[in-house]
């Protein structure tokens, strides 16, 4: 899928932010109601990230996302990246997200 460049929006970031175009999976936790969609990741730092979706997330909501991690070598086990955190902003079809616990999981 392509998605050209995100939107422009005031700087607010607070840690370097690095280019993706990873597919992830989502869990958008909302008014006591779950949903799950697909996207790609745009960019990611420290702090959050930023993603696309065609089923953006309202701002407030809690969310869970799962990332295939990109290894190096070919030797060492596929990894996800698990990102709980909560949607800061939304501009059309992209979503930022303040990270609040990640870790990592064997795929």
């Amino acid at each position: 899928m392509e998605i050209g460049a995100p939107p422009p929006i005031a700087e607010k970031r607070s840690a370097t932010r690095y280019r993706g175009d990873t597919p992830l999976s989502l869990s958008i936790h909302h008014e006591q109601e779950v949903a799950s969609s697909n996207g790609r990741l745009v960019n990611i730092s420290k702090t959050g990230l930023l993603f696309h979706s065609e089923n953006g997330a309202p701002v407030g909501s809690r969310i869970q996302f799962r990332i295939p991690w990109p290894m190096r070598s070919t030797e060492i086990f596929a990894v996800n990246l698990n990102i709980t955190g909560r949607v800061v902003r939304r501009q059309g079809n992209y979503t930022a997200v303040t990270i609040d616990h990640y870790d990592f999981e064997a795929a």
